[in-house]
């Protein structure tokens, strides 16, 4: 989804993957509310969407090895 250009900088900043995650695939916000250890994240400055994104994909990889 997110990938990388020919510089190998991300294609999308942290704040538009959320964006992507939650307006585009209709995630529910609800799912990225949790770091990858259960803590709620505190959505100040911008820093938390960073964490959210990487809970996010955390938990899908998990959920993956679990199948």
């Amino acid at each position: 989804m997110v990938g990388t250009n020919k510089y190998t900088k991300p294609n999308m900043t942290p704040q538009e993957q959320y964006d992507y995650i939650v307006n585009t695939l209709g995630i529910d916000d609800r799912y990225l509310k949790y770091d990858s250890s259960g803590n709620e994240i505190k959505r100040e400055g911008d820093d938390w969407y960073a964490t959210a994104v990487q809970a996010f994909w955390d938990k899908i990889e998990a959920d993956k090895e679990e199948m």
